[in-house]
């Protein structure tokens, strides 16, 4: 049986992997790495991924007589590309341009987030687009179909082993003492990068006597997305905690957390489908989210440990939530994501 040959394209795999977008990459390299033969190529590399990437000088338009014939040589089956700043039009280009190094090749995107484009662009797209999209936001997949552009719902991955529930042999307090955490209040956690765009201020009103609400802001915020100082004070002389080093154990912070909070509302403000929501339920944590992206399809109603609300009304929904008891059916859920994850990584690979 012939193993099929996938050549995978990000511009940004350096580390630390604590983004969306950079943290999903990785996981669709492992994956694809148990099912067909992977050449890797990027910009800039973290040094643990040396072994599977293969090339990094490359301009922003990869136009590159050496990447073209590295592409040539190893001959695939598949030419994979997931763009770091999502589907800007610059990325689709990039797109067309491996196409044209590697016409043999199918030619997949995986589009983790909308970005805007103006008319003129979306007319443009028809003439650089790639044979299929993948993608967990409803709006993407919208415009791709209004394109002539297949599309398909992916989800994303989450690791079990680190991601669960507190062990037995710990516990919470014990982690709000390494933490500096208060003890006695109910911690409403969030984690992602500290901007406006993010609808941040929407956590303010949850920050009360019995309520603490954490940040952990993502230490890749600076080259990725702008840092609102502003708003980070504003957060702070709420009352909200804020914690911006890069965690190595950052499961532990969902461990200790009552509740996992998401307030974004813009589409183009996160990950169409935000990791730490995934991960957040994963360690069995209850949710309270806005209508966000492709939660509702993996999520809907079903679940009554995801809350869906308008931001304006978490304060409403929050008090209700305290009454409720968790039921922690959180991991079997992301098992089955994790297994519709492999199903799209198996069908990529075949083509």
């Amino acid at each position: 049986m012939k193993i099929p040959k996938v050549f995978f394209f990000s511009e940004d795999l350096a580390g630390p992997f604590d983004e969306g977008i950079k943290s999903a990459a990785v996981q669709v390299i492992k994956a694809l790495g148990e099912n067909a033969a992977v050449m890797c190529a990027c910009r800039s590399a973290d040094p643990s991924l040396e072994k599977i990437v293969e090339f990094r000088r490359l301009n922003r338009l990869l136009l590159s007589p050496r990447l073209r014939r590295m592409m040539r040589d190893f001959a695939p089956d598949i030419t994979l590309y997931i763009p770091r700043w999502a589907g800007t039009f610059a990325g689709f280009l990039r797109m067309w341009m491996l196409k044209r190094h590697c016409p043999g090749a199918k030619a997949v995107m995986i589009i983790l987030q909308p970005k805007d484009m103006n008319r003129l662009q979306k007319k443009l797209l028809r003439y650089f687009k790639p044979d299929q999209v993948m993608t967990p936001s409803p709006r993407v997949r919208k415009e791709m179909q209004e394109a002539g552009i297949p599309a398909e719902f992916f989800p994303l991955f989450t690791d079990r082993k680190k991601f669960a529930p507190l062990p037995s042999s710990r516990s919470r307090d014990e982690l709000r003492r390494k933490y500096r955490l208060p003890q006695d209040k109910f911690l409403a956690l969030h984690v992602g990068h500290i901007n406006w765009g993010r609808n941040l201020e929407a956590l303010i009103p949850l920050q009360a006597r019995d309520c603490q609400v954490i940040v952990v802001g993502s230490s890749s915020t600076s080259t990725v997305a702008h840092r609102d100082e502003t708003l980070k004070r504003t957060l702070l002389d709420a009352g909200i905690i804020i914690i911006e080093n890069f965690l190595e154990r950052i499961e532990e912070v969902y461990q200790l957390s009552d509740l996992y909070v998401f307030p974004v509302v813009q589409d183009i403000g996160c990950v169409s489908l935000p990791l730490s929501v995934l991960e957040a339920r994963a360690c069995g944590l209850p949710v309270l989210t806005s209508d966000f992206g492709g939660l509702r399809s993996l999520f809907g109603d079903r679940d009554q440990d995801v809350v869906f609300a308008d931001p304006t009304d978490f304060p409403k929904a929050l008090r209700k939530l305290k009454r409720s008891q968790a039921r922690l059916s959180g991991p079997e859920q992301i098992e089955r994501i994790n297994q519709a994850f492999s199903r799209a990584i198996q069908s990529i690979a075949e083509g």
